[in-house]
């Protein structure tokens, strides 16, 4: 998200002063262009890479709570009090 917002505030900016420099609007305009779809591709990149950390901090979470073989025999040694075990 930083990079998106920085690349756009430096496309504004460096369109104001080809604008002022260059005394053309659409120059200035053409300048700015690239640099907003740089900032654009940065926040498809930037969630993408969060999402893929949440995903994985999932995973990680489910496997640390996720039982393991010797607390399941526990666990069902606990349900089989009364029974044939």
């Amino acid at each position: 998200m930083t990079t998106f917002r920085v690349s756009q505030g430096l496309g504004l900016l460096v369109s104001f002063i080809v604008s002022i420099f260059t005394r053309s609007l659409v120059t200035s305009l053409y300048v700015a262009l690239p640099l907003h779809v740089l900032g654009f591709l940065g926040l498809i990149l930037t969630s993408n890479e969060l999402t893929s950390r949440q995903r994985s901090q999932h995973r990680d979470n489910a496997r640390q709570h996720s039982p393991t073989t010797s607390d399941s025999r526990e666990h069902s040694d606990y349900h089989n009090i009364g029974g044939d075990a």
